[in-house]
Parts: C-alpha cells; sequence; structure tokens
C-alpha cells in the first residue's frame, strides 16, 4: 500500500500532571487538556498520522524496545 493509504507516523500523546498531555506535532510542542485533544487527534488522523495516549514510562518502555 502506499502512503496515502496508510498512516505515517505515530505521534505519542503523553499524559502529564494536571490532566494534561504533551505532544510534538508539526514542528511544534503541545500541552493541551484531554477535552482539547479530540480536535487535534482528528486532525491528525487526517493527515496520516496516529495519534495515541500513553503514559511517560509507557512511552519510555516502547522507546526501549522497538519490537513492543
Amino acid at each position: 500500500m502506499g502512503g496515502d493509504m496508510t498512516g505515517k507516523m505515530l505521534v505519542p500523546l503523553v499524559a502529564q500532571a494536571g490532566g494534561k498531555y504533551g505532544f510534538e506535532w508539526l514542528g511544534a510542542s503541545y500541552s493541551l487538556s484531554a477535552g482539547e485533544l479530540p480536535e487535534y487527534e482528528k486532525q491528525m488522523r487526517m493527515s496520516g498520522c496516529y495519534p495515541f495516549r500513553t503514559t511517560p514510562d509507557e512511552k519510555e518502555a516502547l522507546e526501549q524496545d522497538p519490537q513492543r
């Protein structure tokens, strides 16, 4: 399948203190509330990215073990 049909990038949305999520997307850093995320997740999906809500520990574990 070509890039038009499949996603191009996983975007980790990392849980932070105070119910916020931090992430980097399109060269910018964000820290948003859970209520603000759906619009950004929609934009990410429309651009071929996969938003993934996660914790700092889970993100680190995934970075340490690429097969996971």
